[in-house]
């Protein structure tokens, strides 16, 4: 899975990857649809990267957005694709 390969080494086919799978949110993956704008928002996050910091670690991918019910991806709109750029 993605614990094999170093943050640093991701790219977009590896995001696609988790997306496709449909890797659910866990104790160690977290999804957000979009970087926060409100505080609340902003404290939703801090206390997520407190939670991994204060465990195992884990990773926030932003981008995909998450089901309310089962924690699965369910959109990936705010990802452009590196083709999607170029064609533009």
């Amino acid at each position: 899975m993605i614990e094999s390969k170093r943050l640093e080494e991701w790219d977009i086919a590896d995001i696609k990857r988790i997306f496709d799978n449909k890797f659910p949110e866990g104790t160690t993956l977290e999804y957000k649809k979009e970087l926060p704008i409100s505080d609340g928002e902003k404290n939703k996050l801090e206390r997520s990267i407190c939670s991994f910091a204060n465990t195992h670690g884990g990773y926030i991918v932003v981008g995909i957005e998450a089901s309310k019910t089962d924690n699965m991806p369910v959109a990936m709109e705010a990802v452009r694709w590196e083709d999607s750029e170029q064609d533009e």
